[in-house]
């Protein structure tokens, strides 16, 4: 079942304000449990945190990230991942849900 996350006005303008703080450093290697990695190096303006990203992981291409403590790493490739949904997918409609609820319990 896919639900849809709606985002809001002001979820999207702090998204671009937050995005206005982050400059590329530079493009490096990275060496986590997970392998290596060559990665876009991005720090935040004020120093506070980095992060390592790469466009071979997917969906959020994060590799590592120095704003844990301990830094969060990119630990295990998953290789050969199949998707176990037995069909396609379908919205989230809880109108149709309640009147299938309705149904079993007559």
């Amino acid at each position: 079942m896919e639900f849809p996350v709606p985002q809001s006005q002001a979820a999207k303008q702090k998204f671009e304000e937050e995005k206005e703080k982050w400059h590329k450093v530079g493009t490096e290697p990275v060496v986590v449990p997970a392998g290596t990695f060559l990665c876009d190096h991005w720090a935040k303006d004020d120093g506070t945190e980095e992060i390592w990203a790469s466009s071979k992981i997917s969906p959020l291409s994060m590799v590592k990230s120095s704003a844990e403590t301990p830094p969060r790493c990119y630990a295990k490739v998953i290789s050969g991942a199949t998707d176990h949904l037995p069909g396609t997918t379908m919205k989230f409609d809880p109108q149709a849900m309640r009147q299938q609820r309705q149904k079993q319990n007559q």
